[in-house]
């Protein structure tokens, strides 16, 4: 068995992987995601358009986040103590904390930013050693 090593090679594979852990979730699965978190939360009440339009922009908007990410988010929401009443779209990106700073809800930034360092290292070190 042969085993082929280049660093080409090496680099298309992280860089494959790293871009694979930003991949967004398809509309459907945010669609069903999104309303299986509001039908076990309390929402103000809407009329059907405008219900249909804000799904539309929280789809829209939850495309900018990797898939595991959101979803393992809106998963989140209704099981936390407080989680009766559905997020706003700045509950949901930035997180909420108590009155003493302690996150009650880790927000859809703070999730990704471990992934955001390890990408633009990546890209970093992979400009340098290019040169």
């Amino acid at each position: 068995m042969e085993f082929e090593h280049s660093e080409e090679t090496d680099w298309l594979k992280a860089g494959r992987a790293i871009e694979g852990a930003f991949v967004p979730a398809p509309d459907e699965i945010l669609l069903a995601a999104l309303t299986k978190m509001e039908s076990l939360c309390i929402r103000a009440k809407e009329d059907f358009e405008t219900a249909k339009v804000s799904l539309k922009s929280y789809i829209g908007e939850l495309r900018k986040f990797p898939a595991d990410i959101v979803l393992a988010a809106l998963e989140e929401w209704p099981n936390r103590p407080s989680g009766k009443f559905a997020p706003s779209w700045s509950e949901l990106v930035n997180g909420v904390k108590d009155k003493d700073n302690y996150w009650i809800f880790k927000g859809l930034n703070a999730r990704c930013h471990k992934r955001n360092v390890l990408r633009g290292a990546f890209y970093f070190w992979k400009g340098k050693l290019n040169k």
